[in-house]
């Protein structure tokens, strides 16, 4: 007869618990242990207990002596309980040691260790039984090192075996257990597209030889990493009738029927070789381009606040004066990928909303220029939401800003903006099934612009033409993220240039006494960014998008109420001009004031 290499448990809550073998009551506290050498023992674990399955050492030890034998698979590493009854309580293999994974056994043994003297011709099929029973919040741990295709005896596995049948639903956990290669995938379809409906590819987890269902045992959020690559990996249940009915996947008699649960990859779809993605890869992945629209929001306002100085200080002649402007603006933005789904391209929805404040230091006048000087502060949430991913989830992110800026104005009306910003960013990336998966506790951003333009009398009454280019850097320097899926992600500091060219025509509709002045104006530019291939990093890489280019439109009002109160308004649409982009309508309000 076979020998049963049996294990020890350790109870590691502070609840009491029992095992019933025959008419005895064995219990233990939480620095108890108890045997088990009888296949007749039934396992209770109730009320939050939390058992971790250990290897005896001694048996380890046994194990050792007989490594150059061919032990069949029934020979590894065993405990055995005649039913198991799992009730708000959570059962976790120890992590192995030397390669030692361990097998949970439920239900009779096979005959041929009842008795090996019985042939299987002379077997009877016994009836099975509900052996394993599931209620309440019901968990497994197991440890994996994952592989794909092989033989159920050379797969590095803890394994759950059911002899009988299953009631309710217990939630799976795997702990992945680095080898020293990449994990193979999963066999893919044949070229035919026919899907893979056998169990051999993935790793086996859980053979149940009775009664089961397709969620008496799930993963986790539905899915799980191995070595922290990004790649999904979901829990397979394989009916019996999809079940190869051989040792080479079996943990069962020859030919006996089983329910297969097997960890594998999942695809993009089932003729595709392209592994499917978790769903946070989606937020990272568009991330970086909703903080550059983000920032690139925040200078669009900081430039309109410097023109409307420099219009007060023209139209009043007090430009010797300090001044102080608060304004609010946002956007709504749609972000297109240049690649699909199968190339892990995403697009996303995003929206951000700011308040920003600024003060005018300063003036220097010279000869023929005037500069202003100051410094403006801005706060904002911008938030992403990605599309063509399942299971994502809007995140939220708060940013802070702050910027020196200088604007020199000639008396031929040229003149030259520039602004030089510094930010931190903080918030959290979700979800749809976790919530929050990682956590950004230190995102710098860094960015610089300067706009040269100038203003032309187009022989109107009060209208003007302004002529304007702009050239823009954008950095964003991040520490890797860790996250709840044990992934470490490299944004590898992506950064952009954005050149804008155009201009707008103002019209002064209103020039009455005493400095009250309104005046409207319409805009039109040409947006085109750069950018070198910017990757991000988790173990392999993925490319982010380039913006590409953009047209933008919008009209604006400014009115001067008196010599220290000013107000004014901006809406804008700006629209992509190929597949990949951002589209955005941009709304912004404030009011000036000189002191």
């Amino acid at each position: 007869m076979y020998k049963n290499y049996l294990l020890r448990y350790t109870l590691i809550s502070t609840v009491f618990f029992h095992f019933l073998s025959g008419n005895s009551l064995y219990a233990a506290s939480q620095s108890g242990s108890i045997p088990t050498e009888n296949e007749n023992t039934a396992l209770n674990l109730n009320n939050g207990t939390v058992w971790t399955l250990k290897i005896n050492k001694r048996e380890t030890e046994g194990e050792e002596q007989n490594a150059n034998q061919d032990l069949p698979v029934t020979d590894q590493l065993r405990s055995t309980f005649s039913t198991i009854n799992l009730n708000d309580s959570t059962i976790i293999f120890d992590k192995p040691t030397d390669d030692q994974y361990q097998i949970l056994y439920v239900g009779p043994l096979p005959a041929t260790e009842r008795n090996e003297e019985r042939s299987v011709s002379q077997q009877s099929t016994p009836s099975l039984s509900k052996v394993y029973n599931a209620t309440g919040n019901a968990k497994i741990h197991f440890n994996t090192k994952y592989s794909s295709a092989l033989a159920i005896r050379d797969q590095e596995t803890d394994q759950l075996v059911i002899n009988g049948n299953v009631s309710g639903t217990t939630t799976i956990y795997v702990n992945s257990i680095k080898g020293k290669k990449k994990p193979k995938s999963a066999p893919i379809p044949d070229r035919s597209g026919t899907p893979l409906i056998y169990n051999k590819s993935g790793i086996s987890l859980i053979q149940v030889s009775g009664i089961a269902k397709k969620d008496s045992f799930k993963l986790a959020n539905g899915y799980t990493t191995i070595n922290n690559y990004p790649y999904k990996y979901i829990l397979i249940a394989y009916a019996p009738e999809h079940s190869r009915h051989n040792h080479n996947q079996s943990m069962f008699a020859l030919y006996q029927p089983y329910w297969d649960f097997r960890l594998r990859n999942a695809y993009l779809d089932p003729k595709s070789k392209v592994k499917a993605l978790v769903p946070q890869m989606a937020s990272y992945l568009v991330m970086p381009n909703a903080l550059f629209s983000a920032g690139f929001s925040d200078i669009n306002q900081q430039n309109a606040s410097l023109s409307n100085l420099r219009a007060m200080s023209l139209e009043n002649d007090n430009n010797k004066k300090n001044a102080f402007f608060l304004s609010s603006y946002g956007n709504t933005a749609t972000l297109s990928s240049k690649h699909t789904a199968m190339e892990y391209g995403y697009g996303a929805d995003l929206r951000y909303s700011a308040l920003q404040l600024g003060v005018a230091l300063g003036v220097l006048e010279n000869q023929n220029t005037t500069t202003n000087f100051g410094l403006l502060g801005s706060y904002g949430q911008v938030s992403f939401t990605p599309k063509d991913m399942e299971g994502t989830a809007k995140s939220t992110l708060d940013k802070w800003s702050i910027s020196a800026f200088s604007s020199i104005h000639h008396q031929n009306n040229l003149y030259l903006d520039t602004l030089f910003s510094y930010g931190r960013v903080k918030g959290n990336i979700k979800v749809a099934d976790i919530g929050d998966i990682a956590k950004l506790d230190d995102v710098n951003t860094l960015s610089a612009s300067a706009t040269i333009g100038q203003q032309f009398a187009t022989g109107v009454e009060g209208l003007v033409f302004e002529s304007q280019t702009q050239l823009v850097y954008q950095r964003l320097i991040f520490d890797n993220i860790s996250d709840g899926n044990n992934l470490e992600i490299d944004m590898n500091d992506p950064n952009r240039w954005l050149v804008r060219i155009g201009g707008r025509l103002n019209k002064t509709v209103t020039a009455a006494e005493n400095a009250h002045i309104i005046s409207f104006y319409g805009k039109l530019n040409v947006i085109k960014t750069f950018a070198d291939r910017n990757t991000i990093q988790v173990i392999d890489n993925f490319n982010l998008d380039s913006m590409g280019a953009s047209v933008e439109g919008g009209v604006g009002i400014n009115a001067q109420l008196s010599k220290k109160i000013g107000l004014y308004g901006d809406v804008s649409h700006q629209h992509k001009l190929q597949k990949a982009g951002i589209s955005a309508t941009s709304l912004s309000g404030g009011i000036r004031y000189r002191f």
